[in-house]
């Protein structure tokens, strides 16, 4: 909970995820158990509950997700996928499944904003 906390609050801040987590050794003292009392840990939910509502209404993310833009992400992932490990046996079918356009999003750049608030 206390993961998806922050990386909701980050989301709303910068538009990105950060993996790994910033907090990771935060989150390995709680599972771990040595955080302290599970009241303590709720108190910590608790506060972190409060800040998602204030960052969504600074958020520059948009209202609604553009489905299709995401349902052509998911496609051209599948594509790329399924064409680098099947490879045409001929040129018959060459078609059936085309090479999509390469990864528009190089390593280490932002993520387009496909999610909405």
């Amino acid at each position: 909970m206390i993961r998806l906390l922050n990386e909701g609050i980050e989301l709303m801040r910068s538009g990105t995820i950060t993996l790994p987590r910033p907090e990771k050794k935060l989150l390995i003292t709680i599972r771990t158990g040595n955080y302290g009392s599970l009241d303590r840990v709720l108190k910590l939910a608790n506060s972190l509950f409060l800040e998602p509502e204030g960052a969504e209404t600074k958020s520059s993310l948009p209202e609604k997700v553009d489905r299709s833009q995401v349902s052509q992400l998911v496609s051209e992932a599948y594509l790329r996928f399924w064409n680098s490990h099947h490879p045409h046996r001929d040129d018959s079918d060459k078609d059936a499944f085309p090479a999509s356009r390469p990864a528009q999003i190089a390593s280490g750049s932002p993520v387009p904003v496909l999610f909405g608030r």
